[in-house]
């Protein structure tokens, strides 16, 4: 199933060297919103570890070191990485992985399995 978020419309937007790892934020997220993110991911049966790269992600935040971050991929080439913090869902992606429409739906299934 292709998602709404066009691969054609972004590899012509950004073009063949389209930069690593942009900041990304969910607009009007807060600390509460983490729940949800962590409720999300461990239903989704992605691959998901800490930022050590072996440990499972934790039942919330809460079980994360301070500082830790985790990584997400929601298909196979593709990784989201996650910065718990207490203003807002913050994460990053290298869009150098966005190379066909398989990516741009696993990006665009992450986004919507969290409903955001």
């Amino acid at each position: 199933m292709t998602s709404d978020l066009d691969w054609t419309r972004f590899h012509r937007a950004f073009g063949e060297d389209p930069g690593v790892l942009p900041d990304g934020e969910v607009l009007g997220s807060a600390e509460h919103d983490w729940d949800a993110v962590f409720e999300m991911l461990h239903r989704s049966g992605w691959r998901l570890t800490t930022s050590d790269g072996h440990s499972p992600l934790p039942p919330n935040r809460h079980g994360l070191a301070e500082f830790e971050s985790f990584a997400v991929w929601p298909v196979d080439g593709v990784r989201v990485n996650f910065f718990p913090n207490p203003d807002a869902v913050i994460f990053d992606i290298d869009l150098r992985e966005l190379v066909n429409q398989a990516a741009a739906d696993g990006i665009a299934a992450l986004r919507g399995s969290w409903g955001n």
